[in-house]
């Protein structure tokens, strides 16, 4: 008889070696598309990529909407971070799961999983897998789902980017970014030297505004601090103050004449902002 301590020693290990290979030793990738169904989303994909030494998994998330704007972000994490997400989809048959055309409901997505590993691969859709009968396609698909949320935009936020000073016939301008849960808006308000306040707002697509939030996040938005390291280049140039409230979590920085600074983030977090603007104003 295998001594009882021994099994509670071995059956861990024996555990995590299952959830980092297929059953044949090679870890594996997973590819999950999606479409159709009656939403503001056209198309979707999911995908985990392991490095070729097993060691760090990338994680990208793509959307496409009905406005055509596609919004996409991912992460690179260490392989142990994501045992838990391997685990469950060992447990619920991802290798094994065939094709379900169960319909329950209506206007769903139907989603497509292809599992690879070296010569190996797997291939199954589904349709509504929350409301499948048999669990274990949303026990599959939620997962990727969670990681989208956890890795992507916020579900809602504001920013304010306001310009003045320097040679502009404006006094100031001051560009409003909104996210929230279900819409998004963008308020544009100028004040002329004269005194006059022209103040325009469009409804905006969400997925434009998640996109914005993306080249902020990895503009480094929340590191960034004031800076007039441009005034060594340019003169008479307005100076942008930019302003981030998510949740209970702000943040506040100044910068002059930010596209000529010569850190890029500046500048590539002013052509965002225009360039959400551009796409309110356009619609």
């Amino acid at each position: 008889m295998i001594d009882r301590y021994l099994v509670a020693i071995l059956f861990p290990l024996l555990l995590f070696a299952a959830c980092r290979s297929d059953g044949d030793g090679d870890v594996f990738a997973l590819e999950v598309s999606y479409g159709g169904g009656y939403s503001p989303v056209v198309s979707g994909l999911y995908t985990l990529a392991p490095s070729d030494d097993g060691e760090s998994v990338v994680f990208l998330h793509r959307e496409v909407d009905i406005h055509d704007i596609t919004v996409e972000f991912e992460r690179t994490y260490p392989r142990v971070e994501l045992e838990d997400l391997y685990r469950t989809l060992l447990t619920n048959d991802v290798w094994k799961l065939p094709s379900s055309e169960s319909r329950t409901v209506t206007d769903q997505h139907t989603y497509t999983v292809i599992v690879r590993a070296g010569d190996r691969e797997h291939t199954f859709s589904v349709y509504g897998p929350r409301h499948n009968p048999d669990e274990r396609y949303w026990n599959v698909i939620s997962p990727l789902l969670e990681l989208g949320d956890e890795v992507g935009p916020p579900e809602e936020y504001r920013l304010t980017m306001r310009a003045e000073g320097g040679l502009s016939k404006l006094e100031y301008s001051l560009h409003t970014a909104v996210l929230l849960p279900r819409h998004s808006h963008l308020v544009i308000e100028e004040k002329e030297r004269s005194g006059g306040v022209k103040i325009h707002e469009w409804d905006v697509p969400r997925s434009a505004a998640q996109r914005l939030y993306i080249v902020l996040d990895l503009s480094d938005f929340w590191e960034l601090g004031d800076s007039r390291a441009a005034e060594k280049i340019v003169t008479d140039i307005p100076t942008y103050t930019f302003t981030l409230a998510l949740g209970d979590r702000s943040h506040c920085f100044s910068v002059y004449a930010p596209t000529f600074d010569p850190d890029p983030r500046y500048g590539e977090i002013v052509r965002a902002v225009y360039g959400f603007a551009g796409e309110a104003e356009s619609d």
